[in-house]
Formats: structure tokens, sequence, C-alpha cells
């Protein structure tokens, strides 16, 4: 899960579980004012079928107490570079878990 948060984008994270189960949760180490969560698809996923239509957002203190923050849809289907799902802008209050729960691929 290191290559999810190292800020390279020559590495990457994927899911090998069934439809419906793909899901990204970040615990951050502090409260804090998040002012963009996403996702970056690489152009060659996008045209190989592999794109979020349907990504739901949540937030919390705890993993227990996350707010459903609703679910953000896309269109993307071919693309000649890398798309960039934004999920999130100016979360409210100070999360420190956040999840993105693919619901559609």
């Amino acid at each position: 899960a290191g290559n999810l948060t190292d800020q390279c984008m020559d590495t990457y994270w994927q899911s090998n579980g069934s439809r419906g189960t793909h899901h990204v949760e970040v615990h951050l180490k502090e409260p804090m004012r998040v002012l963009r969560f996403g996702l970056l698809v690489r152009g060659e996923d996008v045209n190989n079928g592999w794109c979020p239509k349907q990504v739901r957002v949540f937030a919390g203190d705890t993993a227990a107490s996350l707010a459903d923050l609703g679910t953000r849809s896309f269109t993307t289907s071919t693309s000649d570079g890398d798309t960039v799902l934004t999920l999130l802008d100016n979360a409210p209050g100070t999360p420190r878990v956040l999840r993105a729960l693919v619901e559609d691929s």
C-alpha cells in the first residue's frame, strides 16, 4: 500500500478483489484539512475498460464513524493520457480517515 501514497507516478496500487469489493482507506496521522482526494487512472487502463463509473466517498474521525459524503459518477471512456478522478474537494471538518469505495467499474 506504500505505492498508494509515495507521490511517485511510476508506482501503483492494484486490487485483485471481485467486482464491488475494491476500496481504498487512508488513515491520517493527525486530523487535518483535506483539500483534495482522488484517484489517478492511467490512460491505458481507461482504454482497456478499467475506470470506475461510481465511487462512494466517506470521511470521519475513525473507520467506525465515517460519514457518507455521497457517490461520484464518472463517464471517461477513452483517454490519450492519465485521468484524475476527483473524489472530494475541501472535505468537511478535519477527518482522520478517508474511504473510497468503487461501486461500479
